[in-house]
């Protein structure tokens, strides 16, 4: 069963930090609001800005060992990944998100690397600590 982003949103308590991302090389996420949560089998790591009309959102699995940096490739989790632009939302088919755990698994930062459809490509950066 998926999680749906919006869901996460209004259940999770805001983290502290930041998102930004471009899509072919124009930015378009500035984030104001990031979250950082851990589920029973995935973390959930999601950057949005104006109202949810900007959002990326992903998961990685829980099992991961170690600080990292991990590269995990696309894959089916628990959250879908995910890119909003301009209230359009658009389902990631392909690409990775390296992630490095800090402070005992309580803050990450990384980056994605997103193919969406019609060859659009997300690129970004994150630095997020739990709310």
């Amino acid at each position: 069963m998926q999680i749906e982003i919006s869901s996460l949103l209004h259940r999770k308590k805001a983290g502290k930090g930041s998102f930004d991302a471009s899509v072919d090389k124009q930015p378009f996420l500035k984030s104001d609001t990031v979250l950082f949560q851990q589920g029973v089998t995935d973390f959930f790591i999601i950057g949005m800005a104006d109202n949810n009309e900007n959002l990326v959102g992903f998961s990685v699995p829980v099992s991961l060992e170690g600080s990292g940096p991990h590269v995990v490739k696309y894959y089916t989790g628990t959250l879908e990944w995910q890119v909003t632009i301009e209230g359009v939302v658009h389902a990631v088919e392909a690409g990775s998100v390296t992630v490095t755990f800090k402070n005992d698994r309580n803050s990450v930062e990384g980056a994605v690397d997103f193919l969406l459809p019609g060859g659009r490509k997300v690129s970004g950066t994150f630095d997020i600590a739990k709310g």
